[in-house]
Order: C-alpha cells, then structure tokens, then sequence
C-alpha cells in the first residue's frame, strides 16, 4: 500500500519535467484548488478575527458604548451633558467619552510644514478603562479634562517611528495642533487601533461646565464603559433608564414631551458589536462568494478528472488485466491527492496573506479596525487534510466507476464501453449543470457584496473610490 502510494507520488513529480497532458492536468488542477483555498482562508481568517477572536483588550467582554437614541432618530451619539450622568450608573466601574474622531492640522516641530493626520479627542479616562498601558510615557493627566488643564497628546506607535525615528525622548515635547500647543506624554503600542484604525494621536478634550440641561445637545461624542464584573442585561439597561430618567427630570417640560413622544432613551451595546457594525454581514456575505468560488472550482475539478480518467482508460484496464487490484488503484489515487493538496496548500498560503492584507489595508473589512487578524498554522493543517480527502474523492472516483466492469470487456470495447460504465456520460451531464448553477449563485454573491461595498462608500466610513474599486 505504501510503496503504490510513493510510486504513485514519484510518477507525478517524474512528469513535472516535462510539458505534457498529464503536467498540464497537475499545474491546472492545483492552480484552480489553491485560488479557492486561498480565497476561502483570506476571508475566514478576518471574519474569524472580528467574530469570534477576543479584542485586544483585557477583559474585553466587560467593554461596551454608550449613547443616547430615539426611535424616530436613530442617532446613536451622545453629549457631554448626558455622559455626566450616564458614568453615574453603578454598572460601570470605568467610563470615558470620545468627542471628536476627525482630521487635524499638525506641526510636530516648530518650523515643519503642517500635516493633516487623523485624531480623536478623548478624556484621560479612556485609556484606563481599555486597560492599555503606553509603550512609553504616561497616560493622559485627569487634569487634562478640565478648564485651564494642560494640553496633552498621546501619539501611535506609526507616526512615533516615522517622524521622530522611534527617539525614546520625545515624552515631554510640544507639537501644534489646531495652533494650540499640546505636549506629548506618551507613545501607545503599535498594534493599538482605536477608535479608528487611521487615528495617529488621540488630544485631551476639556470637560467644560454644563452650559444646557438638554441631553441632546450638541450629541457628538461616544462613552466607553467598563462593566462591573457579574452584571446582567437586564440591570444594565435598569441602571441606564434610571440615570437617563434622572437626566430628564432636568430638562424643561417641553423637552420632556418631546424625548417621550419620540421614545428617547439611553442604550448600550458591546464594544465589539460597535467595531464589526455592519461589517459583521458584510463578511459573511463575502464569505459566502468565497463558499461558492470553491465549490465551482470543485466541480470544474471533477469534471476534469472525469475527461483524464476516460483519456487514460486502456492504461487502467491493462493494469487491472494483468492483476492490479482495486487498492492498487486507490493507493495511487491517494499518492496523487497527496501531491495535488500539498502544491495548492503551498500557493495557497502566500496568497491568502495577500488577500488578507488586502481587507485589511484597503478597509474593506472595517473602518474600525482594532482586530488581530492571522492564520494559524493548524487551520492549515486541517485545511490540507480536508483538501486532501476531497482530491481523493475527485481523483479515485472516476478510476472506480471505470473499473466497474471486466477490464477485458474495457479493452475491447473501447470508448462506446467507457461511455456506458457506471453512468459517465450522466455524471459528466450533471456536473456540467452544477457548474453553470454554482456560477449563477456566484454571481448574485457578487451583486450582494458590490451592493455592501457602495453602501460602506455612502456612509462615508473613510473609503475613497480606488478603495470601492479595488473591493470590487
């Protein structure tokens, strides 16, 4: 058995050599695997990211964003005014606001020309409650939060390596930012993403004095809370209509009417579930046009192992006439299966790390990216253990519907024999049909993440057109 499995291996290798039919059936066969492995392991592997993977945050499943909405507005936001009293609720052990995730005007030194980098305006409280120390330096001041506090700022490890050449010294020196002079006081982890994958420096922002009672006023900011260990759901959402109830007794009569009349009211939802948003369906949507680009690719496989077996039948009568046994056959079925996964396995890796970074460089995964996405080496392991099993099957099957009848009756009859052998020409019928059906259903996948992709482009999640075409 072993010894036909390492013939069959080495006949394979032995006609790589040279260009022929069966070298030109090898390449194809395993060009076409490895693009659907690869296509199918680039997908997966950021949708396993964002689903399932925990966030690189400690504790990550305590996170959750805070924000005010209506049912007649879905706004999803939140002001200054109501983080006050939100932060109260004894749910939460930890709470920071992030007010501003735009674009800023930044001069690192004082005669460079100025720089128009992605920023967010946070209190001093964020960091601590995401639980992520700086690479160097310090968290932000709780000073910095309040009138007439310093001005502080926190940079990424990105542009901390491509202005300042990674210089250990930089805690303590001032940029401009927006023409106000902000002081660095510390460097975060390279990998640290939030709450844009594009933000390089995250300002203090001042805390002022409540100028209105109205807790939809000026709704522009986001709470990021810690949950206290143990609590439920359903007290969470308690404690929130509670504090949200208290904040509206504030407010003036008027505005009670209309808060209620449109259902106003405080949510919250897990960190995790704000990162992925939509993206979450849109991966699955794209995984699923992976799905079917490789069952089409399958049955393109069956159909061609399906034409070498018939090319090759008086090669496997003579065998089997002269005493070859129907293991001898699966051996060598096995031995080719072997070779064929183990080639695809090997182009499919490089390219589903390209595809990979593709998602991720272009954002087509997410805007939001602070997700660990990779691929271990034991899912492709059992991705070659299952690619190898579904070559054997391709492989061996014909050889098996071939051998059927009297390899005597085989040699003699020809071609009119083969056609009639255990419902080849059927076979061959059918599997073209499943090609033409999985390429119809491809083609609808294909419509459907178009459709997503120029609906990530309208809400303006920092995508440009050269993005949405590269997606596409």
């Amino acid at each position: 058995m072993i010894s036909s499995i390492l013939d069959s291996i080495k006949q394979l290798l032995r006609s790589l050599r040279h260009w022929t039919p069966e070298s030109r059936f090898l390449v194809t066969f395993a060009a076409t695997l490895a693009l659907g492995i690869a296509a199918n392991m680039a997908v997966f592997s950021v949708l396993d990211a964002y689903l399932f993977h925990p966030l690189p945050y400690p504790q990550s499943h305590r996170l959750v964003m805070v924000s005010t909405t209506t049912r007649g507005f879905p706004i999803r936001a939140l002001s200054s005014t109501a983080y006050r009293e939100l932060r109260k609720a004894q749910v939460f052990t930890d709470a920071g606001l992030i007010r501003d995730n735009s674009r800023a005007i930044v001069r690192l030194r004082p005669r460079s020309q100025p720089r128009l980098l992605h920023s967010a305006s946070v209190t001093a409280s964020v960091f601590p409650t995401l639980g992520i120390r700086p690479l160097i330096g310090s968290w932000m001041s709780p000073t910095s939060d309040e009138t007439g506090g310093p001005r502080q700022v926190v940079l990424s490890a990105a542009l901390w390596r491509s202005a300042y050449g990674q210089n250990p010294r930089i805690v303590g020196q001032s940029i401009t930012i927006n023409d106000h002079s902000f002081t660095i006081v510390g460097v975060m982890p390279g990998r640290f993403a939030f709450p844009s994958r594009q933000t390089k420096l995250w300002l203090s922002t001042i805390l002022k004095p409540a100028e209105t009672k109205n807790p939809f006023d000026r709704v522009d900011s986001m709470m990021l809370a810690r949950l206290t260990p143990g609590v439920t759901r359903v007290r969470i959402r308690g404690a929130l209509a509670m504090e949200f109830h208290r904040l509206m007794q504030k407010s003036s009569p008027m505005l009670q009417h209309l808060v209620q009349r449109f259902g106003g009211r405080a949510r919250s939802v897990s960190l995790r579930h704000w990162l992925v948003g939509t993206t979450g369906k849109r991966l699955v949507i794209i995984q699923l046009g992976a799905g079917l680009l490789f069952l089409l690719a399958l049955a393109s496989l069956a159909n061609l192992a399906l034409v070498r077996a018939l090319g090759r039948y008086p090669e496997y009568a003579l065998c089997a006439a002269v005493g070859a046994r129907m293991r001898d056959f699966l051996a060598a079925s096995l031995g080719e299966a072997i070779v064929l996964t183990s080639v695809a396995t090997l182009l499919a890796w490089p390219l589903a790390r390209w595809g990979m970074r593709i998602f991720v460089a272009f954002g087509i995964a997410s805007y939001r990216t602070a997700f660990q996405t990779g691929q271990s080496i034991w899912g492709w392991i059992l991705i070659w253990l299952l690619a190898g099993l579904l070559c054997f099957l391709i492989v061996g099957v014909p050889r098996i519907l071939l051998l059927r009848r009297n390899p005597r009756a085989l040699l003699a009859g020809g071609m009119r024999v083969i056609g009639s052998v255990g419902g080849v020409g059927r076979i061959r019928a059918g599997l073209s049909v499943v090609q033409i059906a999985l390429a119809v259903l491809l083609l609808i996948a294909t419509l459907f993440i178009g459709l997503s992709l120029n609906q990530m482009l309208a809400k303006n999640l920092g995508f440009s057109f050269h993005d949405l075409y590269v997606g596409q």
